[in-house]
C-alpha cells in the first residue's frame, strides 16, 4: 500500500501544477519587428533628431494590426507623416493603424527620435492585433534610443544603463 501512495502523491502534484493557469510574457511569434536607423531621411531634421524605421512583418494572417510606441524619459519618439493614428489603448500608449496583414506581409513606419546628446533610454514598441475572432495577440519589443553612456564594469561584466543616472 505504501508504494501506491508514493506514486500517487507526485502524480497529483503534477496534475495540480499543469492545471493552474500560468501567464507568460514571451513573444508568441505572430509578428516580427525589426529596426534600422535611416542614414538619409530625405528631409532636414532638427537638432539631435534621427529617423528610426520600424518594420512589422506578420508571421500569420492578422487583422486590425496596430503599432504602439512609448518614449523613455527626456526623449521624444513621434511618428512621421503618412500613417493613420489609432486611439490609445487601455495602457495609454500612442498607436498607429497598420491594418490587416497577410502572412509574410510587412508594413513600415518611420519615427523621428529627438534625444539630447547626454540622454538615452529604451523605447517600447507594441504590435497588437487579432489572429482569429476573439483571439488577440500582443508582441512588445524594446529599442535603445539616444546616446548610451559608457558601460559600468561590475564583477568583470559591462553594464549599460537604460537611462543616464546623475553622478
Amino acid at each position: 500500500m505504501r508504494a501506491s501512495k508514493t506514486i500517487l502523491a507526485p502524480g497529483i502534484a503534477c496534475l495540480i501544477l499543469f492545471a493552474l493557469p500560468l501567464h507568460a510574457s514571451d513573444p508568441h511569434g505572430h509578428a516580427a519587428v525589426s529596426f534600422e536607423w535611416v542614414d538619409d531621411p530625405g528631409q532636414i531634421l532638427g537638432a539631435d533628431e534621427r529617423v528610426l524605421r520600424v518594420v512589422v512583418k506578420a508571421a500569420v494572417q492578422a487583422r486590425s494590426v496596430r503599432l504602439g510606441y512609448e518614449s523613455p524619459d527626456d526623449i521624444t519618439v513621434s511618428v512621421r507623416l503618412g500613417v493613420e493614428p489609432a486611439p490609445p489603448g487601455t495602457d495609454g500608449l500612442d498607436r498607429v493603424r497598420l491594418g490587416d496583414l497577410a502572412r509574410h506581409q510587412s508594413k513600415t513606419v518611420e519615427f523621428v527620435v529627438q534625444a539630447p546628446p547626454t540622454k538615452s533610454g529604451v523605447a517600447v514598441f507594441t504590435v497588437s492585433g487579432e489572429v482569429s475572432p476573439g483571439r488577440e495577440f500582443e508582441e512588445k519589443v524594446g529599442w535603445t534610443v539616444g546616446t548610451p553612456t559608457a558601460p559600468t564594469i561590475r564583477h568583470g561584466a559591462a553594464e549599460f544603463p537604460a537611462r543616464i543616472e546623475p553622478e
